[in-house]
């Protein structure tokens, strides 16, 4: 089973409330510091993901048609 917890004045404190028994091994284990939510100013594609609403049926077929406007094969 695996507890989630952190440190607070240096004694792990477990978040989930576990009853575990006096004398229980334990192993702790340091996970990365959570990354921060992804920006768009980090990466600005991100800011057009799903903004696009009025493609051809076939723009996934004919990519270079709908993106470079280049004549179709």
């Amino acid at each position: 089973m695996v507890y989630r917890g952190h440190i607070q004045n240096g004694t792990v404190v477990v978040d989930d409330r576990a009853e575990l028994p006096d004398g229980a091994e334990v192993e702790i284990r340091v996970l990365p510091k959570a990354e921060a939510p992804i920006d768009s100013g980090d990466r600005p594609w991100l800011h057009f993901s799903g903004s696009v609403d009025d493609l051809p049926a076939n723009a996934s077929q004919q990519i270079d048609q709908t993106l470079y406007g280049s004549p179709e094969e």
